[in-house]
């Protein structure tokens, strides 16, 4: 476990939280827009982690296809 101060001095240097306060202080996002976007972000991740746990495990004659070597 981390101490506070830390936690506090990495989450001040979060370079998202940085961005998305740059946004709305550049009027470019509002934090409504913001939140949305990252609740449709958040929607999509989820279902694309319930595909990939659905799907079937690849044979495994292929399992090393498409891995850089």
């Amino acid at each position: 476990i981390r101490p506070q101060e830390e936690l506090k001095s990495w989450q001040e240097r979060d370079p998202v939280l940085r961005l998305e306060k740059k946004l709305i202080e550049a009027h470019i996002f509002s934090e409504e827009e913001i939140r949305d976007k990252k609740k449709r972000l958040q929607a999509k991740i989820d279902k694309i982690h319930q595909e990939a746990k659905q799907a079937a495990f690849p044979h495994p004659d292929k399992l090393m296809h498409y891995v850089f070597r």
